[in-house]
């Protein structure tokens, strides 16, 4: 009896410090519209991402990640505030990733090279997997499902978003720092302010002409304490406000 309680508590210990892989999504939507084969110099239209976290008390290693299906993604990894380019293939893996306890990564895919033998345009309706390979004890490959729709032209398209949007920051609640994204229909000038709950501007994080199209910006908590702050935007004569909570 005296030997299973010691196995039992030592088991126990292993689960509760091991490291341990956790995803914000497990599917991912993709939609291209860059030529086929292009490698200009002009940054690519990122489409989706995925939130890498591990929640375990050890260092999770990721060991790599692959794609199923015979096609490329281009990618921008946000890691300890540093950004990372790379490309995932079926047959070869992304550089190895080692994450902190508590600690995250953000992967933003671009572009699906769907025909990577193909010298005419084509549209496409594709799915695939992306596996990723970790030292997790719970789930040491995660599977993410990919689908969308590879548009490859002779001329690149940009396409303006429809609306004026102010989306949720991630991670929220968050520690020290998140990520605000907002897409803005027509170019103008834009201010995007943070306030704490009794209504006081903290800071401002953009003051700035933008063109149409989708940003993102990072709000670093770091010297501020415990609590409901809000971010709002200001474009023309749409103003959007939102919550987010600082957990230390």
């Amino acid at each position: 009896m005296k030997n299973f309680i010691i196995i039992f508590v030592i088991m126990l210990q292993s689960l509760l410090f091991s490291q341990q892989i956790f995803l914000d999504k497990d599917s991912l939507s993709i939609t291209s519209n860059l030529p086929h084969g292009y490698t200009g110099t002009v940054e690519y239209t990122y489409l989706d991402s995925l939130w890498i976290k591990n929640v375990g008390q050890e260092v999770l290693n990721i060991d790599s990640i692959k794609t199923e299906n015979y096609y490329s993604y281009r990618t921008k990894i946000i890691f300890q505030d540093s950004i990372v380019y790379a490309i995932l293939h079926n047959y070869e893996g992304m550089i190895t990733l080692k994450i902190l306890p508590q600690d995250s990564i953000k992967v933003i895919f671009a572009d699906p090279d769907l025909c990577p033998i193909c010298d005419t345009s084509i549209l496409e309706n594709f799915t695939d997997k992306f596996y990723i390979y970790s030292n997790s004890i719970y789930n040491g490959v995660y599977e993410v499902d990919v689908s969308g729709i590879g548009l490859y032209t002779n001329v690149q398209e940009e396409t303006a978003p429809s609306s004026f949007e102010l989306y949720q920051n991630y991670p929220n609640p968050f520690n020290p720092s998140t990520s605000i994204q907002f897409s803005i229909p027509k170019s103008d000038n834009v201010t995007l302010k943070v306030y704490d709950i009794l209504g006081r501007e903290i800071t401002t994080l953009i003051n700035e002409y933008k063109q149409s199209g989708t940003y993102e910006t990072k709000f670093n908590a770091t010297n501020l304490a415990s609590g409901i702050y809000f971010y709002t935007i200001n474009s023309g004569s749409t103003f959007i406000t939102k919550k987010m909570i600082l957990i230390r």
